[in-house]
């Protein structure tokens, strides 16, 4: 594993890579604001031995099939805020001007038909849904969300889930980017005043940057330091 700590204004965000996907939490390093995760790229593999990141991750994908012949971005990545679970609401998860504060790069507007434009090339669009108060059972029925479940540590229980598509990506300088992406992130209270979040991304990929823009690197990075800056947002978000 390897700590890196991103600077973001005058908030530091510090960012432990963690080797395996089923990593352990580490209560310590999340009570001083550590943010865990595991990141993966895999090209494409029509044969992925099924404990595999990218198996277990197309599992959550219902439209992932074997023949996909997209390069896949994955990651996992659990932290903690000090903020009441009550603060994580479904209108909250819609607000555009409240998303705008927290995400001011990605330049989020809201279209007629409910879906969501992220401006920030590679332009797409993106639809959320939330789920109430989910459960192993409840959930048996969705293969898909089944399997985000299988990351949650034992005895763990979400609150709320969001599970985010993006689709409708946009080219740039003439080349195809991603097909679509799958995000689900999970509140769970740790008691008033605390909720930690788990989020699992997947993405699909037609093509990465060539190298002398930065290649599989650049998309390292550009996954890394987003989800910094995001977290580093929410955490400052003076709002009630």
């Amino acid at each position: 594993m390897f700590v890196l700590a991103v600077m973001l204004a005058a908030t530091p965000v510090e960012m432990r890579r963690e080797t395996s996907l089923d990593f352990a939490i580490d209560e310590a390093f999340q009570q001083v604001g550590g943010v865990q995760y595991f990141y993966e790229f895999a090209s494409p593999d029509p044969r992925p031995k099924p404990s595999s990141a990218l198996a277990r991750f197309r599992a959550m994908d219902a439209k992932s099939t074997i023949d996909d012949p997209y390069h896949v971005v994955m990651s996992r990545l659990v932290y903690t805020v000090e903020r009441d679970l009550s603060f994580f609401t479904e209108a909250r998860a819609r607000d555009v001007k409240y998303l705008k504060q927290v995400a001011p790069a990605v330049g989020i507007s809201v279209e007629r038909d409910g879906t969501f434009r992220a401006a920030q090339a590679p332009s797409n669009r993106f639809r959320l849904t939330w789920l109430d108060a989910p459960t192993r059972e409840s959930v048996a029925g969705d293969a898909a969300l089944a399997n985000f479940f299988e990351f949650f540590p034992k005895g763990a229980q979400p609150a709320s889930i969001i599970v985010q598509k993006n689709f409708d990506f946009a080219r740039v300088m003439g080349w195809r980017t991603a097909e679509r992406a799958i995000t689900y992130t999970a509140h769970e209270s740790l008691g008033p005043g605390r909720t930690r979040i788990h989020v699992c991304t997947m993405s699909l990929l037609h093509h990465v940057p060539p190298f002398f823009l930065g290649g599989k690197e650049r998309v390292f990075r550009e996954s890394i330091d987003g989800a910094a800056q995001l977290i580093a947002q929410l955490r400052a978000y003076s709002g009630k």
